[in-house]
């Protein structure tokens, strides 16, 4: 809802041309804070060498390159649906986690609070899974714990850091006090419309042992990794098709294997394949899925072949902030698991 009501003042006037330019500016964005993040997790050196600036521009190129040939990501984009700021929210999460972590200083305590609360909050008020956004300011928390001071940035700020500080502390409680009114009042007046009992908020499952909760996560999570590792080949049709649903790649067995009696799946969908490219049901592209593959192919070459590991490790560091990397690997890792623990996932029709 807090995403939807930027399409509002449009509505009103009766203009539905440009709904999807909100989402498209969202995508530019999020480019942008993936370049951001190329430059975080690079070492920190106000000269580096040739090599690694030459590196570290490949390194953004990559991205971008992935990021245009994602499927979902330019099908959420020309389109009015709100699914696409949390992708944002959570890449501006961690980047404001990285330069965080590569302050060399102290900060204070609350200055992390206030940032963790302003991105995670209003995630939350777009989608219920925007709390995903508290991941990357979690694991920072256990990266640099010592480094943290006591008080309130006030305290010690001038000028405009102090005015931003207390911007960001008016929108934070705003934000919190805009979710909690909203809350009751769609509580009170839309329980009883179908749409709103069947929205994903209102599907978070709710289970009476942690057990199964460590369940649904492990489950929805080899669903959406088998669903990412066949997508776009599912939505290949054999050469000579008899009917509209002849596709190349039919039902295997791991499908029913991983449907397990519909366990953890929204009621009215059953976990499929994903058939279709549309906003909903689409994921990455064959370009993706080859650079990971490329990418893991030479780690473990590196790794398991190499005689000269120490060197390879060195280099590694020369080039690029572990730690920030790590934080980026960790925090992807825990808000699927805490994503595929909450919600059903509902991966195809």
């Amino acid at each position: 809802m807090g995403h939807d009501l930027l399409y509002y003042p449009d509505i009103l006037i009766g203009n539905l041309r440009g709904l999807g330019i909100v989402n498209t500016l969202e995508f530019i964005v999020l480019i942008g804070a993936l370049i951001n993040i190329c430059d975080l997790v690079s070492t920190q050196g106000s000269l580096p060498h040739l090599k690694v600036a030459c590196m570290l521009e490949t390194a953004k190129l990559i991205t971008i390159s992935l990021i245009i040939s994602s499927d979902q990501q330019i099908l959420q984009a020309i389109s009015s649906k709100n699914d696409l700021v949390i992708t944002v929210y959570f890449a501006m999460s961690c980047m404001t986690a990285l330069a965080f972590l590569r302050h060399t200083g102290k900060f204070r305590l609350a200055s992390l609070l206030c940032s963790a609360l302003l991105l995670t909050v209003y995630a939350a008020t777009c989608k219920s899974y925007g709390l995903i956004c508290m991941a990357p300011f979690a694991i920072l928390g256990v990266l640099k714990l010592r480094r943290f001071k006591i008080g309130l940035p006030l305290q010690s700020s001038k000028g405009a850091a102090r005015n931003t500080t207390f911007i960001l502390y008016l929108l934070s409680a705003a934000l919190i006090i805009f979710s909690r009114v909203y809350c009751s009042f769609s509580k009170t007046a839309y329980s009883n419309l179908p749409e709103y009992q069947s929205s994903l908020g209102n599907l978070i499952n709710r289970y009476g042992d942690p057990f199964s909760y460590a369940k649904a996560a492990v489950l929805n999570g080899f669903r959406f990794l088998f669903t990412l590792a066949v997508y776009p080949y599912s939505t290949w049709l054999k050469p000579h098709a008899t009917t509209p649903d002849d596709y190349w790649l039919d039902q295997s067995p791991i499908v029913q294997l991983l449907t397990s009696n519909h366990f953890a799946i929204a009621d009215g969908y059953a976990f499929n394949l994903s058939r279709f490219r549309a906003e909903e049901f689409s994921l990455t592209s064959p370009l993706v899925q080859l650079t990971a593959l490329l990418a893991m192919m030479t780690l473990a070459y590196c790794v398991f072949f190499q005689k000269s590991k120490n060197q390879y490790y060195s280099s590694l560091r020369s080039v690029l902030d572990l730690q920030g990397v790590g934080l980026i690997l960790i925090s992807s890792v825990a808000s699927s698991l805490l994503f595929s623990l909450l919600l059903p996932i509902t991966t195809g029709m």
